[in-house]
């Protein structure tokens, strides 16, 4: 399979910066990766340039070799704001977890809502879950911070179900994290996404029904992910 290669910038620790190391790193073209917001959006706080923080999640491997390791962060800023009804985000890098970052583009393909969210009415019970022929709803997921002490099987055994909006394919899988294929919107009844958006575009909308763009922390995003070809 081919791979696109991308080039990870890692300065030397000291008091003054030194020279930059370039090391090589592959990515596979259409690869998906599970992230989440680090703070809530709302677009009538925000305006067109703003930085959004966002959290890996997952793993991202390249033929048995991660590349992209869970806990690092990534780079957004904000590129359009129509208060009532839109919010444009851009992708642009990965600051690696343990150094060094690698210019990215990245495409929102799912949305879901955060994992508080199984208590509201966005979460559908077991009786939806069999009429899909899914797996029933083995539990109402909580945020990790609320039990701390939840061992990684019980979590793995969780299966939430969302409702899907209009269009939504895909879904949650048993760790709660959007599967490669989800796409649309989960448990955010007033949100959308506006298709058409290109990965090396490397631009993403997210339209409302209601006042503004509000997401909360903690929401789940699945972007289409390829590495940002250097500039001629």
């Amino acid at each position: 399979m081919k791979l696109m290669i991308a080039t990870l910038a890692c300065l030397s620790c000291g008091a003054t910066a030194g020279p930059i190391e370039q090391t090589r790193v592959s990515i596979e073209p259409g690869a998906t990766l599970n992230v989440v917001l680090s703070e809530k959006l709302d677009s009538r706080k925000r305006k067109i340039g703003d930085p959004v923080k966002v959290r890996v999640v997952e793993d991202l491997m390249t033929g048995g070799v991660v590349v992209i390791p869970r806990g690092s962060h990534l780079l957004a800023h904000i590129t359009e704001i129509e208060v009532q009804s839109r919010l444009g985000l851009s992708f642009d890098a990965v600051l690696l977890k343990k150094g060094g970052e690698i210019a990215v583009h990245g495409v929102l393909l799912a949305i879901a809502a955060p994992e508080r969210s199984a208590q509201d009415e966005g979460v559908l019970g077991s009786d939806f879950g069999a009429s899909l022929g899914g797996d029933s709803v083995a539990g109402v997921a909580r945020a990790a911070s609320d039990d701390a002490s939840e061992s990684d099987d019980r979590r793995r055994d969780r299966h939430e179900v969302l409702r899907p909006s209009p269009g939504a394919v895909g879904g949650l899988d048993n760790r709660g994290l959007l599967s490669a294929s989800s796409r649309g919107v989960f448990g955010l009844p007033d949100i959308t996404l506006e298709s058409g958006a290109s990965v090396s575009a490397g631009g993403s909308t997210i339209l409302t029904t209601t006042r503004s763009v509000r997401l909360a922390s903690g929401t789940r995003l699945l972007l289409s992910l390829e590495v940002a070809r250097p500039s001629p």
